[in-house]
């Protein structure tokens, strides 16, 4: 039977995927009240985001898992007045613990996005 090499690891790993700290978008920055260009774990900003959420009472008084959200996440997230009409936690359209993960990724997807057009037209 051969025997396996064990591999030295070359000192600690870097924070990849979702612990990779980022740089904050001013409007994702402006909900938690950080200044813009903070750098942050994703789950570091969801831990002062639902910081927020509780500061500001904007969890459904019947489920805690049901979010609300205020004119400034609407604008932010992009969500229809509708969405504070959801009750119910697993709600695809709603705005609740859920799907946050998914408007947090898209408003960081759309400004990468945005960032990157911007800079091809200003190299042309």
């Amino acid at each position: 039977k051969a025997v396996r090499a064990k591999r030295r690891k070359n000192g600690p790993n870097k924070p990849t995927g979702f612990v990779k700290e980022l740089e904050l978008p001013k409007e994702l920055a402006d909900l938690i009240g950080v200044p813009e260009g903070t750098k942050i774990s994703m789950p570091s900003y969801t831990k002062k985001f639902y910081e927020m959420l509780k500061r500001e009472n904007l969890f459904y008084e019947k489920d805690g898992r049901v979010l609300r959200a205020n004119d400034q996440i609407k604008k932010v997230f992009n969500l229809p007045d509708s969405v504070n009409e959801s009750t119910n936690y697993k709600d695809k359209n709603g705005f609740n613990f859920y799907t946050l993960q998914k408007h947090i990724a898209a408003v960081n997807k759309d400004l990468k996005a945005n960032a990157k057009a911007k800079e091809e037209k200003e190299s042309d």
